[in-house]
């Protein structure tokens, strides 16, 4: 890849790994290099499968997961999914699949990598949020409910 390739990679925010059509890696943006712990210019060149080194809980590895090289031609994505990284720390992966029309089997290969850390704490925040409104709007109903209860109830004794 171009050096400026190199420099556009490397201002994204999120892990970029991008593979030519034979599985060998052409880019590795700063970020994905520091997650998944190599020096972006010693991936290049290495098989994808090499530098992809992520596992999920049961052990098995993302290349042979979901075999990137293989399915229908018509397949373009794979969809975000967690794995964890050679350090333990768990990230959200997504892949986007390039076909040449007239190679229907040459691919390329980008994947974005995000800590799934900020997701879960993006998730559990909106949860929160949504069990205090429900208990904002219980409470006040609550109230009302029970002195409309009593009302009724003094009156007829």
């Amino acid at each position: 890849m171009s050096e400026s390739a190199q420099t556009l990679a490397d201002a994204l925010a999120d892990g970029a790994v991008i593979a030519d059509a034979d599985g060998r890696v052409t880019l590795v943006n700063r970020v994905a290099g520091q997650m998944l712990g190599v020096q972006p210019e010693d991936a290049v060149g290495k098989s994808l499968a090499d530098v992809l080194a992520l596992r999920d809980q049961d052990g098995r590895d993302w290349f042979s997961s979901n075999c990137p090289y293989q399915g229908l031609v018509t397949r373009s994505a794979i969809p975000e999914q967690p794995w964890l990284l050679p350090n333990g720390s768990e990230v959200l992966v997504v892949a986007r699949i390039h076909r040449r029309r007239c190679r229907p089997l040459s691919t390329a290969w980008p994947s974005a990598c995000g800590p799934a850390a900020g997701r879960a704490r993006l998730d559990r925040e909106r949860s929160d949020l949504v069990a205090t409104v429900a208990h904002e709007l219980r409470s006040p109903l609550t109230g009302v409910k029970g002195s409309s209860r009593h009302c009724s109830t003094a009156g007829t004794s």
